[in-house]
């Protein structure tokens, strides 16, 4: 449920274009509205963290924050990996998995608001400041982008710091616990220096499935209102749903894939040499793939330009083509998301 539920949210995300871990909202009122409608009770939640804490529930928790350290990420998965800064992969020890989930409630975090701060007209201009890294100050007071997500079973709570408006001391505490307890982890990571050595790490399984990211867009390029598809693998999952920019097609299909599968996706991308492409190749249709490995990524945007034909990038097309014939009749999940 987890797995399911995070991937969705993802191929949301990727839909509006949003950055990886490090970004924020694009629209932080009309998110925090929606996760106010659908928040657990504080006693659910609090029963949920003493069952994962306890009982060895899975849980996923995502906190980050932009502050006088600067910004700083932790998402932990329920398989014990973590992504620190979105740069570097760790893994949570049992002592450190119980001392973040402690500190959830000890810090009150069942009965924080789904959001705080915002509603000033400087949001929008300061939120995409934030989301490039910057800090913001405020006649000298260190404003701040922070945000908590817990989830286990069926319980799924956020609470947001909004640039700002009202700060949470509650939140905002919280925040900076969870990452000091897990920075020092990173000592002892792994990273990649860039895409091509990223996929060799988890060819060789040092890195884990929750370090990559592939999407593949697919519209009709005559502007026509057909369906067009967007396929998605993310933490080991593989989505494919129908796709038309500004319409809900609902679901689609998700299946894991099996550690072999995900093994012979990441070789059919090191042969296709995609951190080389151009950023621009022909297609017939519009084509958008994206390839990511912690923070390093590579995108290919191919359409029929018309400054370009099929011959002008000769081997690099010839690859990109036989990868987009693997994806789409290929790459097979577990139960579902097969062509």
């Amino acid at each position: 449920m987890i797995k399911a539920l995070k991937t969705s949210l993802t191929v949301l995300s990727f839909l509006l274009v949003c950055s990886p871990v490090a970004g924020g909202e694009s629209d932080d009122a009309e998110t925090a509205s929606a996760e106010m409608a659908a928040s657990p009770s504080a006693e659910a939640v609090a029963e949920s963290i003493h069952q994962a804490r306890d009982g060895g529930s899975d849980f996923h928790l995502l906190a980050e924050c932009t502050d006088d350290k600067g910004h700083r990420s932790l998402e932990a998965f329920p398989s014990g990996v973590a992504i620190w800064n979105g740069a570097t992969q760790v893994a949570v020890t049992d002592p450190v998995r119980r001392a973040l989930l402690d500190a959830l409630l000890s810090r009150g975090f069942p009965t924080l608001a789904a959001s705080y701060g915002g509603s000033d007209e400087e949001e929008s201009a300061e939120s995409e400041a934030m989301e490039a890294g910057a800090t913001s100050r405020d006649n000298g007071a260190l404003r701040v982008r922070c945000r908590v997500v817990f989830e286990s079973g069926e319980v799924s709570k956020t609470s947001i710091q909004q640039a700002n408006g009202e700060q949470s001391p509650k939140l905002l505490g919280l925040v900076a616990a969870l990452l000091d307890l897990a920075e020092p982890l990173a000592a002892e990571g792994v990273g990649a220096a860039d895409l091509d050595d990223g996929l060799a790490k988890l060819a060789r399984g040092e890195l884990a499935a929750e370090t990559f990211t592939l999407r593949f867009v697919q519209l009709p390029e005559n502007g026509s209102r057909q369906t067009g598809s967007i396929l998605l693998v993310e933490r080991g999952v593989l989505t494919r749903r129908p796709y038309a920019p500004g319409r809900e097609l609902g679901d689609g299909e998700s299946g894991e894939l099996t550690h072999d599968r995900l093994a012979e996706l990441v070789q059919k991308i090191q042969q296709a040499g995609v951190s080389s492409m151009p950023g621009n190749l022909w297609a017939a249709d519009h084509e958008e793939l994206e390839v990511r490995v912690l923070d390093h990524r590579a995108t290919v945007l191919a359409r029929p330009f018309s400054r370009l034909s099929p011959k002008d990038h000769g081997e690099a097309q010839k690859r990109l083509d036989a990868l987009v014939g693997f994806l789409h009749g290929g790459l097979v999940a577990d139960g579902g998301a097969d062509s």
